[in-house]
């Protein structure tokens, strides 16, 4: 499991290491999704490549757009939470 403890970690070890373990490291490291690009070594296929992303661009965009923003607002949000629990004020 990603994040979590190392699988060869005791029962006691697990537990320490997850409760100093910050929740936003693997938000942090979450890339933005990006599409892949239009090449091919394959001749002729690149440029149908790019045709195609054209085609379906206004219906991907869109919702590569919002999984970025849902991204940026929850790393953003877990931020606040765990500085607020760092500082002790609600």
């Amino acid at each position: 499991v990603r994040g979590g403890p190392a699988p060869h970690a005791d029962a006691a070890g697990a537990g320490a290491a997850r409760s100093t373990a910050s929740p936003i490291q693997p938000l942090r490291r979450l890339a933005e999704p990006i599409p892949p690009s239009p090449v091919s070594a394959r001749p002729g296929v690149g440029p149908v490549k790019k045709l195609i992303r054209r085609l379906i661009g206004w219906e991907i965009d869109p919702l590569r757009e919002q999984v970025t923003a849902l991204q940026r607002a929850t790393t953003e949000a877990v931020g606040r939470v765990e500085a607020e629990r760092h500082d002790g004020s609600p």
